[in-house]
């Protein structure tokens, strides 16, 4: 059953196929996420907000699945399974096509020493063709790490 959320509920300034919540702790490892944008004109990579995007339709979510449609003419689908997840960007006609991935925001999380975390370094490979990336990041710190800041 598709659920159907009301648009101009809140700015998109980007979206995750992972997010840690409620374990008790600082939410660790930060909020990877990544953002399609049709420009990077004003667009400053350290304030989200020059960057983010009123929802334009109704989202749509059911388990495994959620769209959503921005302002700057992208629609952005997720999808999931136990161990994998996918995002696909269908950008509009004769627009700019760029993906922001952002892998250390919300880093540090906490003024608390036992609970900063730093990204650390990582590697992002993308296709020949430009269509595809994959990569990973390596973190330190955190409320399970015993290094100190």
């Amino acid at each position: 059953m598709n659920q159907r959320h009301n648009a101009n509920q809140g700015l998109v300034t980007g979206v995750s196929m992972l997010h840690e919540s409620g374990t008790g702790g600082a939410p660790t490892y930060g909020f990877v996420h990544q953002m399609p944008l049709s420009t990077l004109e004003n667009v400053n990579v350290l304030d989200n907000f020059t960057y983010m995007q009123e929802r334009v339709e109704l989202d749509v979510a059911s388990v495994g699945y959620y769209r959503t449609s921005l302002a700057n003419g992208v629609v952005a689908e997720l999808s999931a399974t136990a161990h994998a997840g996918i995002v696909q960007y269908t950008f509009t006609s004769g627009i700019e096509r760029h993906v922001l991935v952002d892998v250390s925001h919300m880093l540090p999380s906490s003024g608390e020493a036992q609970h900063s975390q730093f990204y650390s370094n990582g590697l992002l490979a993308r296709s020949p063709d430009g269509t595809q990336y994959q990569g990973y990041g390596v973190y330190r710190g955190g409320f399970s790490s015993r290094e100190s800041a």
